[in-house]
């Protein structure tokens, strides 16, 4: 079988459960539909699944409103000319179709096929599952989907945004000669963007950290930075330092172009007048 890695020749699905063809057999995945199957087709294969159209009317359908199964399985997803273009493996099938839709649109996500596999199973299982379908479909197109090839990343998981950090951390803030509030003057003359926040930028500490996140996101994606004051390790007295500098006694703050804007109160009126948007991209 001419192009084949190693590491998905001569595999096999485990067996399927439950439901025609594999009553009795082991915790395996079995397909959504087995309507469509070609000669051969077992349920637990790429080809044994029927291909489901993605969006209903208003593109509404993508979950499991659309016969996606919401527990852990195997699924391929086809672009709007009918071509393979990604073989995944998830948890939850549902959620994770549901967002390669949501991110890429009907031209590259149009339909889907999926495999569910019985719930507790195990991670050695799912991926014993997807080798099989990988395989199947080097059977039949001679290539990998191109969704799976290292340099496609439109199928793979965003890398998350991490905090700005004001110091190495606290062994090294010690022998450092500039204190935490110089720090955050950089930090604020430096960044076009940034919010002081309680908590990280994807699990904020307080509903008006997460509140002027949520905001910021909304406008700006993720083009813009953020500050964790409760960050012990590396912006030790942050918390206090930036109240002094700003004169301002609550935090979150927010600070656009190197001047502050305001806390999350200020931000959420901008929100609610339709100027937040021009604000923020006066420092962008």
């Amino acid at each position: 079988m001419a192009g084949t890695s190693a590491g998905v020749r001569g595999r096999r699905a485990p067996a399927a459960r439950g439901g025609a063809g594999g009553r009795g057999r082991g915790p395996g995945a079995r397909a959504v539909a087995g309507a469509g199957a070609g000669a051969g087709a077992g349920p637990g294969s790429l080809g044994g699944a029927e291909r489901r159209a993605l969006g209903g009317e208003g593109g509404e359908e993508q979950g499991p409103e659309a016969g996606l199964p919401a527990g852990p399985g195997v699924y391929a997803l086809y672009d709007a000319a009918g071509e393979l273009q990604y073989v995944g493996v998830a948890r939850d099938v549902s959620q994770s179709v549901s967002g390669h839709a949501a991110s890429l649109g009907a031209e590259d996500v149009a339909a889907c096929r999926a495999g569910v596999l019985a719930e507790g199973c195990s991670k050695e299982e799912l991926t014993e599952v997807w080798k099989s379908w990988v395989e199947e479909a080097l059977e039949e197109t001679g290539a990998l989907p191109p969704g799976n090839l290292p340099s496609d990343e439109r199928f793979q998981r965003p890398k998350r945004k991490p905090d700005v950090r004001l110091t190495p951390g606290a062994g090294a803030t010690q022998a450092m000669s500039v204190d935490i509030t110089e720090m955050i003057r950089r930090v604020v003359a430096d960044v076009p963007v940034v919010a002081f926040i309680k908590g990280s930028r994807h699990a904020p500490e307080c509903g008006f950290s997460e509140t002027m996140v949520g905001l910021l996101t909304e406008n700006l994606g993720a083009d813009f930075e953020t500050v964790n004051v409760l960050d012990l390790e590396h912006n030790p007295g942050a918390r206090e330092a930036l109240k002094d500098f700003s004169n301002w006694p609550t935090i979150p703050q927010l600070y656009v172009g190197g001047e502050f804007v305001g806390g999350c109160d200020i931000v959420v009126e901008l929100a609610q007048g339709g100027e937040l948007g021009q604000v923020l991209r006066g420092g962008s």
